[in-house]
């Protein structure tokens, strides 16, 4: 099977990132562009955005850790234009491809930041705020318990993943434990993906086999993934 041909259909057939964020002209090239620019990248997670109403704008404030190439912080910045984004990431050239995807899709409503830490979700929470958090098995650190009082207004959708000091510990079952008294706290799961899905996509029909649009749409992951949606008690979003 050749990651070539696959690559060449997706890149050409999708000369925008055809997700239910937001179309996104896309220029990073990475071992994830052809799930992003085919819109099944993380499908489970899109899916949640608008029920919690990030994407239909309802945040004065969205706050992505762990933003990577920015799919999802230019992507709602694009969606949501009255919506301040505010990215982090810790990697330099995560960073550069954020700002280069910023000025591709003429965004102007985000802030791209480093480090981040409760405090600095504090310093910058301003009205209803939400916050992603996506750091690879560092969310127990980003959201202690000792950070409850500081997080107990703003909406949060988290990827939890196996810490690998301690990879038999459930970090979602951590975070409910930490936050149960301040969020109502939902848990959903990534769904196995099946070339049926998409294979009807006009762009895309006849062009691979069911095959090579499997390894199109798998991401990898070594285990069901996991993410939380925890909504302040004192809001009315669920």
């Amino acid at each position: 099977m050749r990651s070539s041909k696959i690559r060449d259909v997706v890149r050409n057939q999708f000369p925008e990132a055809y997700n239910t964020i937001s179309s996104l002209r896309w220029s990073v090239r990475n071992h994830s562009a052809c799930k992003k620019k085919y819109g099944s990248f993380q499908n489970d997670i899109v899916e949640k955005l608008y029920p919690s109403g990030i994407i239909d704008g309802e945040y004065e404030t969205i706050i992505d850790v762990g933003a990577a190439e920015g799919y999802y912080a230019v992507g709602l910045a694009c969606k949501c234009p009255k919506s301040q984004v505010i990215a982090f990431d810790t990697d330099p050239i995560a960073r550069s491809r954020q700002k280069e995807l910023a000025k591709l899709n003429s965004v102007s409503n985000i802030d791209i930041q480093t480090y981040c830490t409760p405090i600095s979700i504090a310093k910058r929470k301003k009205g209803k705020t939400v916050l992603v958090v996506d750091i690879e098995g560092f969310e127990l650190g980003l959201l202690p318990e000792a950070a409850r009082p500081i997080l107990a207004d703003i909406s949060i959708l988290v990827e939890t993943h196996r810490p690998d000091e301690n990879p038999e510990l459930s970090t979602a079952t951590e975070l409910k434990k930490r936050f149960e008294e301040t969020h109502d706290i939902s848990e959903f799961h990534s769904q196995k993906r099946s070339p049926t899905d998409w294979t009807n996509h006009p762009a895309i029909e006849g062009k691979l086999t069911d095959e090579e649009l499997n390894k199109a749409l798998s991401e990898d992951r070594a285990y069901v993934q996991s993410w939380l949606w925890m909504c302040p008690k004192d809001s009315k979003q669920s």
